[in-house]
């Protein structure tokens, strides 16, 4: 996707269905468009499938104190 204008829960959408049906993508999804993503929605997403590896990128690339 390279719409620059595209709406963030576009991208984030997107993480949730590669989270649902391709998780070995996602990580690749969260590199390519961090600032794009809601990370908070993402995160509880990929908390729901167990994705840890995922979840651990998302809190530092959040930067936020939880």
């Amino acid at each position: 996707m390279s719409l620059e204008r595209a709406h963030t829960g576009i991208y984030t959408e997107l993480g949730i269905v590669m989270a649902k049906y391709q998780p070995n993508r996602l990580g690749d999804h969260i590199n390519s468009y961090p600032s794009k993503i809601q990370i908070p929605k993402l995160i509880r997403v990929c908390e729901q499938y167990q994705m840890w590896p995922e979840a651990v990128q998302l809190h530092i690339l959040y930067d936020q104190w939880d």
